[in-house]
């Protein structure tokens, strides 16, 4: 059953027998999953109970994925308290598409993600949507598009990377992994070299690697990795010179 109020709704009213429906309950619990097939361009009702907009309850969800739950004081005035979107210190962004693979960003620690809720035109797409430049080989930076008749880009989202770099990628693990190598990436573990032939310059993470200055060439390189629960070892990378 789809609650969208147009396709199936369960409406209340006066029974059969002629006798009014039952009053609500003081106290009540909703639990359900949501499946979104589309947001909506406004607040879209999950669930409301209510007449003439003067008394009751709507729980529903907004275009940007918020859930609210809004109720009158029976005054025609409605208090609201809404969902906030952005996680506060967040720096590991995945977008749940249907496809196989699930592009995600991962910013530095002190990065910080917000939605892309700017430049939005419902009369053509429920997303920003732009041909500019780098998909248009010209100068035309800002440019909306108005059909689908060309390579086209999007944003769900933008941000402050909290450095000079950000790991992007596409991912069909488990979302635990990509807390594995963000950890690894933000907090790599202290990597302790056995003898002198070789020398540690320490993690690079505008490269994602591990940088080892050769002193002397062909012998063996013997190193140990301090990892912990914060510090993680996840695929590691090495960049040697000389």
């Amino acid at each position: 059953m789809k609650y969208d109020g147009l396709s199936s709704y369960i409406e209340g009213g006066v029974t059969e027998a002629g006798e009014e429906e039952p009053e609500m309950p003081e106290n009540i619990s909703i639990e359900a999953w949501i499946s979104l097939g589309a947001y909506p361009w406004n607040w879209a009702p999950i669930i409301t109970i209510g007449k003439y907009k003067i008394t009751g309850f709507y729980f529903g969800i907004d275009s940007r994925g918020r859930l609210g739950f809004h109720i009158s004081d029976a005054t025609s005035v409605w208090h609201e308290c809404n969902s906030e979107f952005d996680l506060e210190g967040a720096n590991i962004q995945l977008i749940n598409f249907k496809s196989k693979y699930k592009p995600f960003i991962i910013f530095r620690e002190g990065g910080s993600f917000e939605v892309f809720s700017v430049e939005v035109r419902p009369d053509y797409s429920h997303f920003p949507w732009w041909n500019h430049w780098p998909v248009a080989q010209i100068s035309s930076d800002g440019r909306s598009a108005n059909a689908p008749d060309r390579a086209t880009h999007s944003s769900l989202s933008w941000g402050d990377p909290g450095g000079e770099a950000a790991l992007y990628g596409m991912a069909e693990q488990p979302e635990k992994i990509l807390v594995d190598l963000a950890r690894s990436w933000n907090y790599p573990p202290e990597i302790v070299m056995k003898g002198s032939d070789y020398k540690s310059k320490g993690y690079d993470y505008t490269q994602r690697a591990f940088v080892i200055n050769t002193l002397k060439q062909g012998k063996e390189l013997n190193l140990t990795f301090n990892a912990s629960e914060k510090s993680h070892l996840f695929n590691p990378t090495f960049v040697f010179q000389n």
